[in-house]
């Protein structure tokens, strides 16, 4: 009986293997592409694409629900606040929109705006690719950790070896450089096409849910291999 589920543990193991390899072929061609991708951007001129953007935005304040009526006076002050600098904007998503135009009504405000074209040369989406192959890099590594895991339980006698453990304790803690790398990542790419490019790391409670959840395993295991040790001197 023992046997036979040490068995089934180490089928699970060899299964996770091979997907862990093909996850890593993948990743390896993923890296390669981007290295490609990165050299044609090097090579071509920096104006072979020139990517321009720009956006508009409406915002709309209705107070009629609130009872609040603007007078003749109120009406004129909040136009000139609006319209009166030339440098008035409204920040949104770290992009300036400048305003543009605006209505004020009795119970209503109106305002429109448009930020200022963005010009993307093409050997700016180097940047993208660089974050991209951080990503990728990380992931490999991340992979790596997995298949030792999977490695150790492939070839264990029993679940609660020490291998099994520390291989387990390793994944844990390689997911943690991971997470940092692609949000940093992630926050490169997402604000590329603002025109401003934002570093920022940002907390993923799922991740560190599982870490948490992982690295519990672990300590179960390793009591469980303790009261495995006692028993067998038992005996």
């Amino acid at each position: 009986m023992k046997e036979q589920a040490i068995k089934k543990i180490n089928n699970i193991g060899n299964i996770c293997h091979v997907f862990a390899i093909i996850s890593k072929i993948l990743l390896i061609i993923s890296f390669v592409a981007l290295m490609g991708t990165g050299i044609i951007i090097a090579i071509l001129p920096n104006n072979f694409i020139t990517t321009t953007i720009s956006g508009k935005a409406a915002f709309s304040l209705n107070v009629d629900e609130l009872d609040i009526k603007f007078s003749d006076e109120e009406r004129a002050n909040i136009t000139e606040a609006l319209l009166g600098d030339d440098n008035s904007n409204i920040k949104l998503n770290n992009s300036d929109y400048g305003i543009i135009e605006s209505e004020v009504g009795d119970s209503y405000v109106d305002i429109y705006t448009e930020t200022p074209e963005i010009i993307i040369f093409f050997k700016d989406f180097l940047i993208v690719v660089f974050a991209a192959s951080l990503t990728v890099i990380m992931s490999f590594i991340t992979v790596i950790f997995v298949d030792r895991l999977c490695v150790a339980i492939k070839n264990c006698s029993s679940p609660f070896e020490e291998n099994v453990i520390n291989k387990l304790q390793q994944f844990a803690f390689s997911l943690i450089p991971w997470s940092i790398i692609s949000s940093i990542s992630n926050s490169v790419i997402n604000s590329f096409f603002s025109g401003n490019i934002r570093i920022s790391i940002n907390l993923n409670l799922e991740i560190v849910f599982l870490i948490l959840i992982i690295l519990f395993i672990a300590y179960i295991f390793k009591y469980g291999a303790i009261l495995q040790q006692e028993s067998d001197e038992t005996l």
